[in-house]
C-alpha cells in the first residue's frame, strides 16, 4: 500500500517536473543567486521512469502526454512562486528556488493547495526542461527505488 502511494506520488511529481532532454543552463551563476532561466510557462510533454522493489523492476512507464495535457502546465514566476494547472485549473502552488541544476519546491504545510516539499535535478536547454526525481527508501526489510524523468517544453 505504501509502495503504491509512493508510486502515485512519484508519477505525479514526475509529471510535475517532473524530466526531459538533458542539457545545462548556459550561464554560470553565483551560488547565492537563483537562475532565472526557469521563469516562464512550461507544458509537460513526456514522462518516463520505473519503480524497483529489492532491485527488481516492478513498474515501468514511458509515454507522451497528449494535447489535453491532463498532467499540467507549470508556471514559474520571478518572485519564486510556482503554479501547476491541470485541466485549466490550479491544482497546487508552492515557492521554489532554482540554482546549480537543482529545483527545490517548498510547500506550505498549513495550506491544503500547496505542493509537496521536493528537490529535483532540473536541466534546461533552450526551450526544453528535464526534471529528474530519484528516491530510495527501505521499509520492513525491503529496498524501494523510484526514478522519474519528465520533459517539459516552454510555451511562454
Amino acid at each position: 500500500m505504501i509502495f503504491k502511494m509512493k508510486h502515485s506520488q512519484s508519477l505525479l511529481l514526475a509529471a510535475l517536473f517532473v524530466v526531459m532532454s538533458i542539457g545545462f543552463s548556459s550561464c554560470q551563476k553565483d551560488d547565492d543567486e537563483s537562475d532565472s532561466s526557469i521563469v516562464g510557462t512550461w507544458n509537460l510533454t513526456h514522462i518516463k521512469g520505473y519503480d524497483k522493489l529489492d532491485g527488481v523492476v516492478t513498474d515501468q512507464y514511458d509515454f507522451d502526454v497528449d494535447e489535453i495535457n491532463e498532467y499540467g502546465t507549470y508556471e514559474f514566476h520571478k518572485d519564486g512562486t510556482m503554479y501547476v494547472e491541470t485541466s485549466g485549473e490550479t491544482a497546487w502552488h508552492a515557492n521554489y528556488t532554482y540554482k546549480n541544476n537543482k529545483l527545490t519546491i517548498i510547500g506550505d504545510e498549513d495550506d491544503e493547495d500547496s505542493g509537496p516539499d521536493e528537490t529535483l535535478t532540473c536541466r534546461i536547454s533552450g526551450d526544453t526542461m528535464t526534471l529528474i526525481m530519484e528516491e530510495e527508501f527501505s521499509e520492513r526489510g525491503h529496498k524501494y527505488e523510484t526514478y522519474s524523468e519528465a520533459t517539459l517544453k516552454r510555451v511562454k
